[in-house]
């Protein structure tokens, strides 16, 4: 398995973007944020009003790519609920046994259920941060966009 496609904006900010190669993928009709769906609360609400913002600014939303930001907002909601449960509750929920008579630990002691929801989630993240181009290895090519003023032509050859 080969290393995930640069989302095309990213592509463009680094300089790397070249149209024979990109596939024929028509870019997002309209770069917007979706309103919120009502299901989603808590800490992912707050990612969606955060995030999403700074999504748009990149170009990197559209109404197409809702629903990837749907789960990435669900997995982070989750991710957060859980630690917060480990945090109150503590990884383990019952200590190890010990034998009565040597006073050695027989049982394992449980693990605690949130820790398999934040793992899970925490990889669920981490996946769609990389196809959203939030990471580090995702964007470590690009280089921000330096704003170009238009110059007349001829003023151009004038000035040579």
């Amino acid at each position: 398995m080969g290393r995930p496609r640069k989302p095309r904006p990213l592509k463009i900010a680094a300089g790397t973007h070249r149209a024979d190669r990109d596939g024929g993928a028509a870019a997002p009709e309209s770069i917007t944020l979706p309103k919120c769906p009502s299901w989603i609360t808590g800490y992912g609400r707050h990612m969606w009003q955060t995030l999403g913002p700074q999504l748009v600014d990149l170009k990197l939303m559209s109404t197409a790519y809702s629903q990837a930001f749907v789960l990435l907002c669900r997995a982070y909601h989750d991710w957060r609920k859980a630690t917060d449960l480990i945090d109150k509750h503590g990884i383990f929920t019952e200590p190890p046994e010990e034998d009565e008579v040597t006073g050695k630990t027989y049982l394992p002691a449980k693990t605690n259920a949130a820790v398999t929801v934040r793992d899970t989630s925490f990889a669920q993240m981490t996946k769609l941060l990389r196809d959203f181009g939030l990471t580090p290895s995702a964007i470590g090519g690009v280089t921000p966009l330096e704003s170009v003023e238009a110059k007349d032509p001829m003023a151009q050859l004038m000035d040579a």
